[in-house]
């Protein structure tokens, strides 16, 4: 992919890093409010990151701009709407909002940066409430029959009642923000959760056949430092520091008195 010269302000420095000036952090965890970023003219606007996963991805994106706008097209999100089946889905969408999926090579890349989001819809029946709605099914059945519902058939109820249930639930909608730089094979996520993480690198492999590893402290500073044999020896001899006083030591009990039970 080309990287058209221009300067990158508000949010994405030019040098293959991001910084914390427009929402987004250059050391994989880092706090803003989201804001507009500018790259050779061109403007995109970026949503609020508290926090960001960094990534190193194995290879680049082959067939040009194009060639990826086709790949987030296949995999983009499709709403929940009537399958029953389904609790949880995710998708690709652009960094516009939630319900745009309508991806075009200007909506996806900024200079030399690839922009776009994940998006996870989940929606669940209450169990307090399907419980509820389990319930009032049964007395009614036993008021009958005279007996309450056997093991089979109080599955088979519970299964029909979430059926019914679940599509009067509204989604509740997540989505997390991508920056993606190819020729430097560097990713951020706008996320730490572990969950979403899982989601995220799963449907970005899948889509790109690309494989991701998580760049840490100890994998950015080999990638910074190239192959040099001091470099990995001081890295496998660092260890965890505190940075915090010791806990103030329990007083010791008071001896018992003698006599005194």
């Amino acid at each position: 992919m080309s990287e058209p010269a221009g300067t990158l302000a508000a949010g994405v420095a030019p040098a293959g890093r991001l910084r914390r000036a427009g929402g987004l952090g250059s050391a994989g965890r880092g706090r803003g409010a989201g804001g507009a970023v500018a790259w050779g003219g061109k403007t995109m606007r970026l949503p609020a990151l508290g926090t960001l996963c960094r990534y190193q991805v194995e290879g680049r994106p082959g067939g040009g701009i194009e060639a990826v706008v086709e790949r987030l097209e296949r995999n983009r999100f499709l709403p929940l709407e009537e399958a029953v089946e389904e609790e949880e889905r995710t998708g690709w969408i652009t960094v516009e909002h939630l319900l745009d999926t309508a991806f075009r090579p200007e909506k996806v890349q900024l200079g030399p940066y690839l922009v776009f989001a994940l998006r996870r819809d989940r929606r669940r029946v209450p169990a307090a409430l399907l419980r509820a709605h389990l319930r009032m099914e049964e007395l009614a059945h036993q008021s009958v029959a005279g007996r309450p519902f056997g093991a089979r058939q109080r599955r088979e109820v519970k299964a029909r009642l979430r059926d019914e249930l679940i599509r009067k639930v509204l989604p509740a909608a997540a989505s997390w923000p991508v920056v993606w730089r190819p020729r430097e094979r560097l990713l951020w996520f706008g996320t730490l959760a572990a969950k979403a993480n899982e989601l995220f690198a799963a449907l970005f492999e899948r889509t790109f056949e690309l494989k991701l590893s998580p760049l840490g402290p100890a994998a950015l500073a080999r990638r910074l430092g190239g192959e040099a044999p001091e470099l990995a020896a001081r890295l496998a001899a660092l260890r965890p520091a505190v940075l915090h006083a010791p806990a103030p030591a329990e007083p010791a009990p008071a001896p018992a008195l003698a006599g005194v039970a």
